[in-house]
Formats: structure tokens, C-alpha cells, sequence
């Protein structure tokens, strides 16, 4: 197992000071690890294979791919099996689409909304008569406001 754990700290390219923070270990541990000093509780192989997504099998025993499938995630089986509406898949898409200022701003507006005094449980405050009804000046206050 030494070795499999020295060869996946430089297949990711990082230093015994970098993987040993990423897995919460001291860096000598690491070091006795991939020398065979010190073999590896069950916590450590936990920490690792969290950590970077690594196949427990391959870790321990050398057996199968070096990392776990990542798992996928599609918006239309989530929109399905959480009953959204066709609305509700058209505005997460195309927000997930928008530049990161963009985004932050739709973030900036929502924390206002959701984070306020007003805002409980599902009862929105009546956020929308504070902005002005002008859809131009929506747009710039929205383009320009200040990142939380």
C-alpha cells in the first residue's frame, strides 16, 4: 500500500506537506506511509480515498482503477424526481450558464431576500416593491451590486 500511496500524491502532483493537510495527518505519518514504516489505520485509507475520490480496492490491494467513477448528476432527473416545473429547469440551466459576476450578483439579490428579518419559512417580504420598477434600472442594479 506504500506504494500506491506515494504513486497517487504524485499522479495529483502534490508535495507530502500538501496531500498530508488535504487528509488532516501529520507529514511525518506520510512519509512513514509511503516508506512502509507505518501502515495505515482504517481512517487514514477513509481520509484518502474522501479526500480524492480514490477507489478503496485499488488503494489497499492494488485491484481496479486508481479513482472511484465520479458520480454524474443530471438536471433532468433531479427536475423529475423533484417535481420542478419546466420554468424551474429553464432558470437553473441558464443560470448555471452565467458568468461567475453575474451569478454573484442573482446571489447578492437572493441573500437579501432569503437572509432578511422579513423572510419566514416560505412567506417572502415584498422584496420586489424595493426595486425599482423600471427593468433597465433592475438590470444595472443588479450588474453592479457590491459581492457580499
Amino acid at each position: 500500500m506504500n506504494i500506491r500511496i506515494k504513486e497517487l500524491r504524485t499522479h495529483l502532483g502534490l508535495s507530502q506537506k500538501e496531500f498530508s493537510q488535504k487528509v488532516q495527518i501529520g507529514q511525518s505519518t506520510l512519509a512513514m506511509f509511503e516508506t512502509g514504516d507505518r501502515v495505515p489505520k482504517d481512517i487514514h485509507i477513509s481520509q484518502i480515498c474522501s479526500a480524492f475520490n480514490v477507489n478503496e480496492k485499488w488503494l489497499r490491494n492494488g485491484v481496479g482503477e486508481m479513482f472511484d467513477a465520479p458520480s454524474t448528476f443530471s438536471l433532468d432527473e433531479y427536475a423529475k424526481a423533484n417535481g420542478l416545473t419546466e420554468r424551474d429547469h429553464v432558470i437553473i440551466r441558464e443560470f448555471m450558464a452565467l458568468e461567475p459576476s453575474a451569478k454573484d450578483a442573482v446571489y447578492n439579490m437572493l441573500e437579501k431576500v432569503f437572509l432578511s428579518e422579513e423572510w419566514h419559512g416560505n412567506k417572502p417580504m415584498d422584496y420586489y416593491n424595493e426595486i425599482s420598477k423600471d427593468p433597465k434600472e433592475f438590470e444595472q442594479e443588479i450588474q453592479w451590486s457590491p459581492i457580499l
